[in-house]
């Protein structure tokens, strides 16, 4: 019986997970005028993506220039981070944010390449 429990509550627990974390995507080049932050319809910037994003879930960035557009402590090209939210871009040196990224919710930045 030791065995059987473990095994009944293995697909629980895949089924759980694998809803807990979603992705919104994000793709500079897309100015269809349809954004949902789909695959098929990112969000053209990654402050749409953060916001639409929540704790736990990823923003995926394609590759491109992101240059953002909000203000911090005089410099006018300011991300600012979201406690929860991973950034990951499509690639080193192809997925490029100018400008400065404020993690202003002490949470941990968790930033990465793909």
């Amino acid at each position: 019986m030791k065995k059987l429990i473990p095994i009944l509550l293995f697909p629980f627990f895949v089924f759980h997970f694998s809803f807990g974390q979603q992705t919104i995507y994000v793709a500079a080049s897309n100015n269809t005028g349809i954004e949902d932050g789909t695959q098929e319809h990112p969000f053209n910037t990654i402050k749409e993506g953060i916001n639409a994003a929540s704790p736990g879930w990823q923003v995926m960035i394609k590759q491109g220039t992101y240059i953002p557009d909000d203000s911090w402590s005089g410099n006018p090209h300011t991300l600012f981070l979201k406690a929860g939210v991973s950034l990951m871009g499509e690639g080193a040196g192809q997925t490029i944010i100018q400008g400065i990224v404020v993690d202003r919710e002490d949470s941990n930045l968790s930033t990465g390449l793909e």
